[in-house]
């Protein structure tokens, strides 16, 4: 047999194989599609073709599909169902399951359908210490000369561990870790005053549903211009996920603290140099993408002090950043700490403005 002849031979035999293995979605029209199954979200099925990429299919235009592997339903408030996907006469799914039972599910009542391979992977996503991590870490440096010199130098990082996100939804932990430290140092007719500011904070969320879930925390705090030698905060509460979409997130939180702060020397408007409290917590988040290389970041949480009547503090961060690079940006910060019962002398608002380069990750 003539080479020619073997290699077209061996072509249409790949390119029969193929087509067989291939998933086949038949429409309204008469139309055939040939590609591979990705899921159903609602009423929308999604299908891959080769050359064209990603197709979506409403349901209401589909008649008839052969399905090259089992799928997982998931129905809302009930077990996930494994089994042999089509479609009845009656314009509704049918579900042939693994114990040779059928069931016919209604496209209204679907969450989401999958392939049992790509639910596997998602409900038993497995990833070590250091993978899964996201976030950016800020550096800025500023000097100033002239009758008063004056260098100011930051940094900040902000980090969080979670999952993957994906169509189905798994309780799962949520790690978030933040570090903010400025110091500057001030000079004048040869005297010198420096100042520091320290803020660190680690936060562990466990979902149980998606968008709701309780947390725990820990943070410390040093701040030198409200005389405040160190904060300790532990505690806990509920947080909600009022809007999570790819352009912007909108957070809530509120819980309860325990409080130790330990002030300057010099502090006589409190009982102690040190003293102890429990404090309430409510705090949100908000970021969005203003622009394709623009993020607005905004953090803010209020302290009200139960133990002692009229005290609080506020913690907030709004920062800016611009995207130049897939790993690098520019950032523009305003931290602002605010303490109503600060140290004889200190000051009761701490506000900086830092720009600086992120590394994002």
């Amino acid at each position: 047999m003539p080479l020619a002849s073997i290699v077209a031979a061996l072509l249409l035999i790949l390119s029969t194989a193929a087509t067989a293995a291939a998933d086949v979605f038949t429409l309204k029209n008469g139309d055939q599609l040939s590609g591979t199954f990705e899921n159903v979200h609602g009423t929308t099925l999604t299908l891959r073709d080769a050359s064209l990429g990603p197709l979506d299919i409403q349901f209401d235009q589909l008649v008839a599909l052969d399905l090259d592997a089992p799928v997982v339903v998931l129905v809302t408030a009930h077990a996930p169902q494994h089994g042999w996907l089509g479609l009845s006469p009656a314009r509704a799914w049918v579900l042939v399951r693994d114990d040779g039972e059928t069931e016919t599910i209604a496209p209204k009542d679907v969450d989401v359908i999958v392939t049992e391979s790509s639910y596997q992977a998602m409900a038993h996503h497995t990833a070590t210490l250091w993978q899964d991590w996201t976030g950016s870490m800020n550096v800025g440096y500023s000097v100033q000369r002239g009758t008063q010199t004056s260098d100011t130098f930051s940094t900040s990082l902000a980090t969080r561990r979670e999952r993957p996100q994906s169509l189905i939804f798994v309780p799962h932990a949520r790690t978030n870790v933040s570090m903010m430290m400025l110091r500057t140092n001030v000079a004048e007719a040869g005297a010198s005053i420096g100042t520091n500011t320290v803020s660190s904070s680690v936060r562990e969320d466990f979902l149980f549903s998606r968008g709701s879930f309780v947390f725990g925390l820990a943070q410390l705090d040093h701040v030198q211009d409200a005389g405040l030698a160190l904060r300790q905060t532990y505690g806990g509460g509920v947080g909600y996920d009022v809007s999570k979409t790819k352009l912007r997130t909108f957070s809530l939180i509120g819980g309860l603290t325990f409080v130790r702060e330990k002030f300057s020397v010099d502090v006589v408007d409190q009982p102690n140099d040190a003293q102890s409290s429990v404090q309430l917590l409510f705090g949100e988040k908000f970021n969005a993408a203003l622009a394709p290389r623009v993020a607005l970041d905004h953090v803010a949480t209020v302290y009200p002090n139960l133990s002692f009547p009229g005290q609080f503090h506020v913690d907030s961060t709004t920062s800016l950043t611009l995207k130049l690079r897939t790993h690098f940006a520019l950032t523009a910060e305003l931290i602002d700490l605010y303490l109503n019962n600060p140290a004889v002398s200190g000051q009761r608002n701490n506000l900086a403005l830092t720009t600086g380069l992120a590394v994002t990750f």
